[in-house]
């Protein structure tokens, strides 16, 4: 029955699309740009940026929403590379129409003019950005023990890092930034205005929380197959009298952005929709201006009810081993792991509050231990990052056998793939072990669902 009321859905929806088909859409909504449907819903990537082929990489996450193969709005937070996305904060951003008030207000400070304004105002799919940097990165370094030499080269990174702030706030894609130790050479950048602002404004200021599954939210790990079900995203509903203090604290502040700090809880939260694991072997790289290059790799995604993966396992691929490097790593033929159509809000704590029993431990320990060892067999041939995708970590010494060190490793050699097959094959036999794995049960309520 479902089958067929999808059927008639998507009869429908060509009807109503087939206008559209033949407009491109933004390639953050289709990076393939082989979708005949143009998308709707949110799309969370990770993002290298590297300035003049020199470290450090700068790594972010960026949370964008897409209406009909449209950009509409896009976030991106400032990570460490030993650092996922921020699961235990809510994300809180204003609306395309509020971003678009606050460029145009910005346009007319002189401090921002720049000569290639007018190229960028011509690109129809220029957005703007908001970033905002994590307030304590863990991967903060004491220099107290560091040569003079370690901590002048730190210094002009950090110099390095500023200069590459200034030169892209002038450009159509605006940041907002939160001043902290590694940034505080802030002086040439004019802070965005909220004074224009009132509380009428406030309905398009929106706050999200994304949720992961019992069995991923104690896993470091960022890598999944292509469809795999990771978890979910949430509407916090914030109250007038709280986001009219947090617009208060905006317009009194100097700083680019102030953190909207709260906690979302179960019970003014409203469930949006899953998220589904997206195929990073679609990563792609812009250039930006001089030698600046931006990576982008697809991580999550909201499936729409005519996307025919919604709800298969990661195994949907249907690639088989037939190649030497997973010799010694069966493939399980069928994943009971399938997202429920309608009951996928059973499962997801919105603050990831989960009770995990003795058990549960082990089982996360071996499935981690399985992946690693997978991680430092595809590995073995690579020894070290090109020098230009080095990091703090890379440039002072780090622990280069952590699992995060080698995951990142890891997606730097499957964006140099020739063969995409191979690495989509790599991705879902680590995935396999988490397939079947199965925790104790529990099951949440949220208003409306």
């Amino acid at each position: 029955m479902w089958v067929l009321l999808r059927f008639i859905l998507l009869c429908l929806f060509f009807t109503l699309a087939r206008s559209t088909w033949y407009s491109s859409e933004h390639r953050i909504c289709d990076p393939t740009g082989t979708s005949w449907i143009p998308y709707s819903g949110f799309k969370i990537n990770r993002q290298y940026v590297v300035k003049d082929l020199k470290p450090p990489m700068l790594h972010f996450v960026s949370l964008s929403h897409c209406h009909q193969g449209e950009l509409d709005y896009e976030r991106l937070t400032r990570t460490g590379r030993e650092t996922d996305i921020e699961w235990d904060k809510p994300i809180c951003m204003f609306t395309s129409d509020k971003l678009k008030k606050l460029y145009n207000t910005q346009t007319n400070d002189k401090s921002l003019d720049d000569k290639n304004d007018k190229n960028d105002k011509n690109d129809k799919n220029a957005n703007i950005r908001l970033v905002t940097d994590v307030p304590h990165k863990p991967h903060s370094i004491d220099l107290s023990h560091l040569k003079p030499s370690r901590v002048q080269k730190r210094s002009k990174l950090k110099q390095g890092f500023n200069e590459f702030l200034r030169k892209i706030s002038s450009k159509l894609r605006f940041i907002e930034y939160t001043d902290d130790s590694l940034v505080t050479n802030l002086q040439n950048l004019s802070p965005l205005s909220y004074k224009g602002f009132g509380t009428g404004d406030l309905d398009d200021l929106k706050c999200y929380k994304l949720a992961r599954r019992k069995k991923y939210a104690k896993r470091e790990m960022m890598i999944y197959a292509p469809y795999t079900w990771v978890g979910g995203i949430f509407e916090c509903q914030v109250s007038q009298e709280a986001k009219e203090h947090y617009l208060k604290s905006l317009q009194d502040s100097r700083d680019f952005i102030k953190p909207f700090d709260f906690r979302c809880e179960g019970n003014n939260s409203r469930p949006l929709f899953p998220l589904i694991a997206d195929d990073v072997t679609n990563q792609w790289i812009e250039k930006e201006r001089g030698f600046t290059f931006s990576q982008r790799i697809p991580y999550l995604y909201s499936p729409g009810l005519l996307d025919f993966r919604y709800g298969k396992p990661a195994k949907a691929l249907g690639l088989k081993s037939d190649t030497i490097i997973f010799d010694d790593h069966s493939t399980h033929q069928k994943s009971q792991d399938a997202l429920p159509y309608d009951k996928w809000t059973l499962e997801l704590e919105v603050n990831e509050d989960y009770h995990y029993e003795a058990n549960d431990i082990d089982l996360l320990t071996d499935a981690v231990t399985q992946s690693t060892n997978l991680i430092h067999h595809f590995l073995k041939s690579e020894h070290r990052y090109s020098p230009w995708e080095w990091d703090i970590p890379e440039l002072i010494g780090p622990d280069q056998d952590s699992l995060l060190y080698l995951e990142q490793k890891f997606f730097s050699i499957l964006g140099k793939m020739k063969d995409k097959k191979l690495g989509s094959k790599m991705v879902m036999h680590l995935q396999e072990h988490w397939d079947n794995l199965t925790l104790s049960t529990e099951q949440f309520r949220y208003n409306g669902k």
